[in-house]
């Protein structure tokens, strides 16, 4: 038992390393790209942001790790596609597999593969989420829409519905949509290092504000409210002591 464990401790340091020199080697080569033609902010911007603001709500680490990675699909082979449009049309289904191969848990891969999904299913739930969404957001929905309303893609519709986690997922995706601040500049991944390491240990922590979606979704509503007044306060917060607060 001893010699089990030791070999499992040896194997989720391994995948950790490996993981996290990937993930950086990736962003050091791609994250200068846009975020997206007609974005303003480049894919490194993008997902600390994303992770950033889950982070400061109180998520479980599994989230903020999942929302770190969660476009690690459109940066970590684009060398290997030459077809821009297959990486934004594929990239969950290409994250979630690089996460797989890598040791993540599996509410971090699913996070990763169902964060295109989870904005049709709000877009679907909520008519006015579409209104609110960034331009390049609203032009590659119809293409997701499509991919996930259509067989096959109803069976992963189908799956998703049927997740436990289904709404941590679906809040995640809000903290996504969030972050595309342009001038927003969070920590590094360096900061994320040692949550990646008990993540994939499977020892990441709980949440460190069980009102962590309620969080969230006050920030969803104060960005749609006003989106400058958002973006504004977001940049603010990071010269400030952490924690958000209940808006």
């Amino acid at each position: 038992m001893r010699l089990i464990f030791c070999y499992f401790l040896f194997y989720a340091t391994a995948l950790f390393g490996d993981a996290f020199d990937d993930l950086v080697t990736a962003y050091e080569k791609y994250g200068g790209d846009k975020y997206m033609i007609c974005e303003e902010i480049i894919q490194t911007s993008h997902v600390l942001q994303a992770a950033y603001i889950a982070n400061e709500a109180g998520a479980p680490e599994n989230i903020v790790i999942g929302l770190l990675f969660h476009d690690i699909g459109q940066v970590a082979i684009k060398e290997n596609v030459g077809n821009i449009e297959v990486l934004h049309r594929y990239h969950d289904d290409i994250g979630e597999e690089w996460l797989e191969e890598r040791g993540f848990p599996e509410k971090v891969c699913k996070l990763v593969k169902f964060h295109t999904l989870a904005k049709v299913v709000l877009c679907m739930e909520d008519e006015e989420y579409f209104e609110h969404l960034s331009l390049a957001s609203k032009e590659s929905y119809y293409y997701q829409r499509d991919k996930y309303l259509n067989e096959p893609g109803q069976l992963s519709l189908d799956r998703f519905n049927a997740l436990p986690y289904r709404e941590d997922i679906l809040t995640s995706r809000k903290c996504d949509d969030m972050a595309k601040i342009a001038g927003m500049d969070p920590d590094h991944f360096i900061a994320y290092k040692e949550m990646i390491e008990r993540v994939i240990r499977g020892k990441g922590k709980p949440a460190q504000n069980p009102e962590w979606r309620e969080t969230v979704n006050a920030l969803h509503r104060e960005m749609c409210r006003d989106r400058s007044s958002f973006e504004e306060m977001m940049k603010n917060r990071i010269k400030s002591p952490r924690n958000l607060p209940h808006l």
